[in-house]
């Protein structure tokens, strides 16, 4: 099957993390996406685990990639007729770098009106602070989101602001710039016309926090009702929101002499989990996960991201992709959506840097060199 986006066009201006997300999610459902890339690459590039670019592929993949020296008149020429070419621009520069190398939105609109050229920075293209430098950890701290998670930590986890190492800010901007381009795409469909989109990773971040947001403004401090619960292997994540699903949690903990019907219910919740806690202590995340099965009440062991690589939920729905490259195999995300009548999902490895520059030119400009 072809991709929903087949046919669809895109010059990529992205490095490092989140615009190559968003670039690489357009490739997975069918866009040609080609990658300028500076003299030497992407940086991540050079970022390599046992000897390959992993991060890279991770991020890359089913792109083309052309070297391009914006610096350079020849190739900003040859920048600015891609750009007359494509269908969607998407760059994560500071505001104003584009403009420089007339490849701005306005400079690239006056040639093709139909462009829908997003542009993705730490703080978005307007306000007071749009030209300072921005990175993703920047953003989680500036959004609140850590400190929102600080808030659901206990003891002495909960007085320190947890540095989140997963790169949150960045991904999820890179999910927000792809569903922007789409939905600026479908109203070109409808009038013709191309749009620009701006995309902040300080408004990214703040999105993962909307309930805490509404919180705040009340005067109530965040809290959960989720810990991790310490098992004999590891830990485990009990989730109860239900009253059946906490009364199955109480009917297990008095069926094993843990707590009383009796108990009166405004203290019920606390005794419960400090109980709950107590009967896991001395038991196998397994054996926790079974017997609270039987009373209807969902929970799962935390695992290592090396385990999730053998699970069969995950293989069934070829949530991994096999990279294959100079005797190394290993595996990248798939998209984490399906169509049915439609395919998705990384078609090819990542691009070796100027890999495809012969073909795009003489493909979208007619040059052949």
């Amino acid at each position: 099957m072809k991709g929903a986006l087949t046919g669809i066009r895109v010059l990529d201006f992205t490095t490092v993390v989140a615009g190559p997300y968003a670039t690489r999610l357009l490739a997975d459902c069918g866009a040609e996406v080609v990658k300028s890339e500076p003299p030497g690459g992407d940086m991540l590039r050079a970022s390599k685990v046992s000897g390959e670019s992993r991060y890279f592929a991770s991020y890359n993949c089913g792109k083309k990639s052309v070297v391009l020296n914006l610096k350079k008149p020849d190739d900003l020429m040859l920048a600015q007729q891609l750009a007359d070419k494509c269908d969607v621009l998407v760059e994560n520069n500071r505001p104003g770098v584009m403009a420089k190398y007339g490849l701005d939105y306005e400079s690239v609109a006056k040639n093709n009106p139909q462009v829908v050229y997003a542009a993705l920075s730490g703080f978005g293209q307007t306000g007071p602070m749009a030209h300072e430098m921005a990175y993703g950890p920047i953003m989680q701290a500036m959004s609140g989101f850590e400190y929102a998670q600080m808030s659901y930590q206990e003891g002495e986890y909960a007085q320190v602001p947890p540095y989140i190492g997963v790169q949150v800010a960045d991904m999820v901007s890179g999910v927000f710039t792809f569903s922007a381009i789409q939905t600026a795409l479908l109203k070109r469909e409808r009038d013709g016309h191309g749009d620009f989109v701006d995309v902040a990773l300080l408004e990214s971040a703040l999105a993962l926090i909307t309930g805490e947001l509404q919180l705040a403004q009340a005067g109530v401090e965040a809290t959960s009702p989720y810990q991790p619960i310490p098992v004999t292997d590891g830990h485990l994540m009990v989730a109860a929101p239900t009253p059946s699903k906490q009364a199955g949690i109480r009917e297990l903990l008095e069926d094993e002499g843990l707590l009383q019907p009796t108990l009166d219910d405004g203290e019920s919740p606390m005794v419960v989990l400090k109980n709950l806690q107590a009967w896991c202590a001395t038991r196998t995340a397994a054996e926790c996960s079974e017997r609270l099965a039987e009373r209807g009440v969902p929970s799962a062991r935390y695992r290592a991201p090396i385990e999730t690589l053998a699970d069969d939920q995950l293989h069934s729905r070829q949530a991994f992709a096999a990279i294959e490259k100079e005797g190394a195999t290993y595996f990248v995300n798939n998209a984490p959506f399906r169509f049915r009548n439609a395919s998705s999902g990384i078609m090819q490895g990542a691009p070796e840097l100027g890999e495809h520059q012969s073909e795009v030119l003489a493909e979208w400009l007619g040059i052949q060199r």
